[in-house]
C-alpha cells in the first residue's frame, strides 16, 4: 500500500480522535451530564469502525488482528479519555463510561468487519461466476 494510501485511511482517525479530545476538554453540557452511556457508545463504536476501515485498508493482517485492533485501539483510546476528563473540572472519570466506551468500540468494529466480510464474500462469489447475486434474499 502506499503512503498516500495509508495516510488517507487513518487521517479520519486521527481527526475523530482529536475532535473527541477536544470535546472532552470543554465544561459537561447540563442535559448530559450523569446520563450520557448512549453517547459514548455510538461515539466510541464509530471511532472502532474507523479504526477498522483503517487496518483493513493499510495492512494485510488477519480479519481477527483487524477486528481486535479496532476494538481494543478504540476501547483504550476511550479509556485514556477518561483520565484526562478526571482532571477537567466539571468532567468525571466513571466506569460506567470505560464500560460503554468498550461496548461501543467492540459493536462498531464488530459491524465494521461484518460489512467488509459480506462485501468480500459477495465479490468473490461473483468472480467465481457464481449466479448468486447476493448472500441473501432472492436471488436472480
Amino acid at each position: 500500500m502506499n503512503g498516500f494510501v495509508a495516510w488517507a485511511m487513518w487521517a479520519p482517525v486521527a481527526i475523530y480522535a482529536a475532535a473527541i479530545f477536544y470535546m472532552s476538554s470543554q465544561p459537561a453540557p447540563e442535559a448530559v451530564a450523569g446520563s450520557d452511556f448512549e453517547l459514548h457508545v455510538l461515539a466510541y463504536a464509530l471511532m472502532g469502525a474507523l479504526i477498522v476501515r483503517a487496518t483493513w485498508f493499510s495492512t494485510r493482517w488477519s480479519e481477527s488482528r483487524v477486528f481486535l485492533t479496532g476494538a481494543l485501539g478504540a476501547w483504550l483510546y476511550g479509556m485514556s479519555d477518561e483520565l484526562h476528563q478526571a482532571f477537567v473540572p466539571s468532567r468525571s472519570a466513571t466506569w460506567s463510561d470505560v464500560a460503554a466506551d468498550g461496548l461501543g468500540a467492540f459493536l462498531g468494529a464488530g459491524l465494521a468487519m461484518a460489512g467488509y466480510l459480506l462485501v468480500r464474500r459477495v465479490a468473490r462469489q461473483r468472480a467465481a461466476g457464481d449466479p448468486r447475486r447476493l448472500p441473501f434474499g432472492r436471488n436472480p
